[in-house]
């Protein structure tokens, strides 16, 4: 388990985020350096999934919390 603070913001980033985290690994692959550069974001599952329950992590995501 990490405390992740989010792409956007200037917490600890560790392995997990590039190897493991899902919604990194969508963004790299897409060639984005976070997923709130993607114009799908609202739209995605993987983000859904997470953001339905919190909606700081929303933030987080859409880098609004900088």
């Amino acid at each position: 388990m990490i405390n992740c603070e989010g792409c956007c913001l200037d917490g600890v980033k560790t392995p997990f985020c590039d190897k493991l985290c899902l919604i990194k690994q969508c963004a790299l692959k897409k060639e984005y350096a976070t997923c709130a550069d993607c114009k799908d974001l609202d739209n995605c599952e993987i983000v859904g999934a997470i953001t339905k329950n919190n909606k700081e992590a929303y933030k987080n995501l859409k880098c609004l919390n900088k």
